[in-house]
Order: C-alpha cells, then structure tokens, then sequence
C-alpha cells in the first residue's frame, strides 16, 4: 500500500494531471499492486545475474523495462526515440597483488 501511494503521488507531482479528487480516485484505482510487485520480483531475480552494467543480466533487464514501457505506452525521453540514456560509467576492479584479509582471533593473526 505505501508503495502504492508513492507511485501515485509521484505520477501526480510529475505530470500535475490530477485535477480533482474524483480523478485521483481513478488514477488510484488504475494502480494494480500485484503488476508492480511480479514485476519487481523479475528485476530482483537471480536470472538477471545481478544486473551489473555491461553483463548480460543488465540489457536483459533494460530491455524489460523497455519492453513495459512501450507497453504501458510510454513515449521515450531520450531525443525522442530512445528510452536508454548513454551514462558513462567507470570500471573498479580488485588488485589482488595489493588487496589483503587479516582475521584477528584475540589478539592473534590467522
């Protein structure tokens, strides 16, 4: 319910459609809780392999939102013709050579 709520409000202040609240009502009684939680349950899935940018887990999760929204007939934002933003992002890795694990077991290194 309070996620509900939320999406609801955040369409309202977004769009400002809401004009009274007979239509709040509906927009509130479109809102179907079991829709967004199967598709939160996809997204959070372990198929998605952790969905880390450039895996394969992530476009298969991009192309379901993608997929939703062209379903649920959103336009796309993106010049137009896109619902993907290009968001540069940095790569970190562990250097094994410099990276180390001490366990203390009072007082004592293992």
């Amino acid at each position: 319910m309070k996620i509900k709520m939320i999406l609801v409000l955040s369409i309202l202040v977004i769009t400002g459609r809401a004009q009274n609240k007979k239509e709040i009502q509906h927009i509130l009684n479109q809102v179907n809780a079991d829709a967004i939680k199967g598709r939160m349950t996809f997204l959070a899935d372990d198929l998605l392999e952790g969905r880390l940018p450039g895996t394969r887990g992530f476009t298969l999760a991009a192309k379901y939102i993608e997929t939703n929204l062209v379903g649920l007939g959103i336009q796309p934002g993106v010049h137009g013709s896109s619902y993907v933003q290009q968001v540069p992002l940095k790569k970190g890795w562990v250097d094994e050579n410099e990276s180390n694990f001490i366990l203390h077991n009072n007082g004592m290194d293992e």
